[in-house]
């Protein structure tokens, strides 16, 4: 078999065909030599462009150059014209000019193959006999006799024996041509047939006479002269098309596989300018499926105009080969105007000399997902806020890591500066207190089981400033296949106030259980111990009294003294009842309305006899006027007449007691000042303890020491209170303020 270059000069000498190409992006051109003879070129050098325009005559050089523009755009079809040669000193001459585009390699460098032949009325044998040569079959049809010739390539292509006769155009289609094809085969012969200018050229199937089924392409031409002759070429590209065939149904599979997915993809050539986008991307620019691919112009019309400087610079990089580069970008859709969001990841191919020719791209929607991933920053933004406002820090650790994560409010926590790297395991423990350590240990150990990894503990912080605060932490685990703990995830927060509300809330809860223990145990005693001093009492009474059995002086003195100690401890057996029967809530209030002047006289009368024994003057602000109050007269008074007892018996001979009454919208005061010696400030917190009488037990005034603390709870059960001050030296004062209440409605 020949070399494809000896093959084509051999065509060429002997079917006088001159071929040539132009390039259609730098218009360079290239003769064979049959063609520079056919051009009446003497030199060996090719012309350029525009002198073979020149050569032609003016329709034909214009059809010929907008032959190539078409070619520029990468949809140039074939073509075939005639043309008049005018050449300096050669004869004129009809030309027969065909051209087709082409590229080499595939894809990237395009040019025009032209087919230069003067007119001949037929074909000769030594033609037909090249052409067979290279695969091709010949064959002439003359229209008006229907008489056709088919050359022995031809009939070999359709499996006939060599030297057979011709089917004729009906047995051709009815046998031969493939029914899918037929009624593309008639349009495009009928559209020939009325002229036109376009030669007939087409792809189809046949069903060879062995059964075997081909594809083969013709094209043909009328021969010039009076007859209706049509003469033709055909070939077999039944490889070739399957290998279309094969590529476009990967490329279909390719896009229906790549729309499922989600993304599109294309590639554009960069000599040529043209390129293929796949159906997904066209619909995510809102084109219909059947759309042209677009051009750089109209994507950037498309593109809003905020992106178009980054899809504009990204269109003319010039990247290296294999170097993948990707930029984001937001479109408005053709077909809705819907503004979507766009990433495109891009990488140049390589031609056989190394050099990037195509460029191959993959697009993604990413609208919804930068919607989503808003969504979630915007919830992350909110719960950092609200954990902030709550002091609550969060914090991470991989176990196999050196540090943890933590944020700022888990630092603050631990007494870290913000932005400061989370610390280390032993880092960790040495913020711990040290009464905590070792049992903190124990809870990280990463050997724990999974249901003992989870985390809900408090323990003390020592923080580098040396205060120590409570955290309570909250956490669990992650867990590889063999159950090692491989990172804890959790959160912390201060509970110092907590604790100590706790702390003091199970200590008040204690004490009120202490003291409702005492409370009952003394009323229970104080019970017990009535009727053993009642006998006593009543006994000591029957001796002083009995007639018969008179006493000595000596022995009444000492009776009188029983009987005094006797009678005071009844009288502390009986505040000790009244202080357990309030402060258990069992003493009820009889509450009426009393006339505070005459409470107040009651009050000083009882007082009288012990304030002439002691030289102390009574004396009575009279403010109280009209005040009426809706009280329990019985525990009021006993409340005043401990207040005036007390200011009696704790102040100096010759010395005054002041009772003053006041009011107001809300309130009214009786205060009671004595000119006593008054209450170190030091003691005044022990002023109202029950049994303490401040260091004066042992004394000459006689006093149980509940008297201000019965006071007080019966000032606080009535809905007011009692207040004290004092002054060493000149004397001490206490209010009892009480709420003015309204009465039953009618009264008051």
């Amino acid at each position: 078999m020949p070399d494809p270059a000896s093959l084509l000069a051999f065509v060429q000498s002997v079917s006088g065909v001159g071929l040539c190409w132009v390039d259609v992006g730098t218009r360079a051109l290239h003769c064979e030599p049959r063609a520079r003879e056919l051009l009446a070129i003497a030199d060996a050098a090719s012309p350029g462009w525009p002198q073979l325009l020149e050569r032609l005559d003016e329709q034909a050089g214009a059809a010929l150059e907008r032959a190539v523009e078409a070619a520029q755009g990468g949809h140039g079809p074939a073509f075939e014209l005639q043309a008049r040669l005018h050449a300096p000193a050669a004869p004129a001459r009809m030309l027969k000019i065909s051209g087709r585009l082409t590229r080499d390699p595939p894809g990237r460098a395009a040019a025009v193959l032209l087919a230069i032949e003067e007119e001949a009325p037929a074909a000769g044998p030594l033609v037909e006999y090249a052409v067979a040569m290279a695969g091709i079959g010949m064959w002439e049809l003359d229209l008006d006799s229907g008489r056709e010739r088919w050359c022995p390539k031809t009939l070999e292509l359709y499996g006939l024996p060599p030297e057979g006769p011709a089917p004729t155009r009906e047995e051709w289609r009815e046998r031969f041509l493939h029914p899918d094809d037929a009624v593309r085969q008639a349009q495009r012969a009928a559209t020939f047939l009325a002229g036109g200018g376009q030669p007939y050229e087409l792809d189809y199937r046949i069903r060879r006479a062995d059964g075997g089924l081909r594809w083969l392409h013709s094209r043909a031409a009328f021969l010039p002269g009076p007859a209706r002759r049509v003469v033709g070429l055909t070939m077999d590209i039944t490889e070739r098309k399957e290998a279309e065939l094969g590529a476009a149904e990967a490329w279909q599979l390719l896009d229906m596989s790549a729309a499922q997915v989600g993304f599109g993809f294309g590639y554009r050539d960069r000599s040529l300018g043209i390129g293929h986008w796949s159906t997904q991307l066209k619909r995510m620019y809102g084109l219909p499926p059947a759309a042209p691919t677009p051009s750089h112009q109209e994507l950037l019309q498309w593109v809003v105009p905020e992106s178009r400087p980054v899809v504009a610079g990204n269109l003319q990089r010039q990247a290296a080969v294999g170097e993948v580069f990707e930029f984001r970008h937001d479109i408005r859709r053709v077909n809705d105007g819907a503004r979507r969001t766009l990433l495109t990841r891009s990488v140049w191919l390589a031609d056989a000399a190394g050099q990037p020719w195509r460029i191959c791209f993959a697009t993604v929607d990413i609208t919804d997902q930068l919607a989503r991933e808003r969504q979630v920053s915007e919830a992350l933004q909110r719960l950092q806020m609200a954990t902030q406002a709550l002091g609550i820090g969060t914090w991470e650790r991989d176990i196999d890591a050196e540090r943890g994560r933590w944020d700022d409010t888990t630092l603050a926590l631990y007494g870290l500066p913000p932005g400061a790297p989370g610390p280390n395991l032993d880092e960790y423990l040495q913020l711990i207190h040290p009464l905590d350590r070792d049992w903190m240990v124990e809870r990280f150990h990463p050997s724990r089981t999974a249901k003992a990894g989870d985390l809900d503990f408090t323990f003390r912080v020592l923080r580098p400033d040396g205060t120590v605060r409570w955290l309570h932490v909250l956490g669990g685990g992650e867990f590889n296949a063999d159950g090692r703990v491989v990172r804890r995830v959790g959160i912390c927060m201060d509970v110092t106030e907590r604790r100590a509300a706790e702390e003091a809330l199970h200590a008040k809860e204690l004490a009120e259980r202490a003291n409702q223990a005492k409370t009952q145990f003394l009323s229970r005693m104080s019970h017990e111990l009535r009727t053993p001093l009642n006998a006593v009492l009543g006994f000591a009474q029957l001796m002083a009294l009995d007639e018969n059995a008179p006493l000595s002086p000596a022995q009444q003195q000492r009776l009188q003294h029983v009987q005094g100690a006797g009678w005071h401890l009844l009288a502390l057996i009986d505040d000790v009842l009244d202080l357990t029967s309030v402060e258990s809530r069992e003493a009820p209030l009889k509450p009426q309305w009393v006339q505070l002047a005459g409470l107040v006289q009651e009050v000083l009368a009882l007082n009288e006899p012990a304030a002439t024994r002691e030289q102390v003057t009574l004396h009575v602000d009279g403010t109280a006027g009209d005040l009426r109050l809706w009280v329990d007269p019985r525990r009021a008074k006993q409340v005043l007449v401990n207040l005036v007892s007390n200011a009696v018996k704790y102040n100096r001979r010759g010395g005054r007691v002041d009772v003053s009454c006041s009011a107001n919208a809300n309130e009214l005061t009786v205060c009671v000042r004595d000119t006593g010696a008054g209450i170190a400030a030091e003691r005044m917190p022990e002023l109202f303890q029950p049994f303490n009488r401040l260091g004066r037990e042992s004394g000459a005034v006689a006093g149980t020491g509940i008297g201000l603390t019965l006071s007080r709870q019966l000032a606080e059960l009535m809905g007011g209170r009692l207040e004290a001050h004092s002054q060493p030296g000149v004397g001490s004062e206490f209010r009892l303020v009480l709420p003015v209440l309204a009465g039953p409605a009618g009264e008051g």
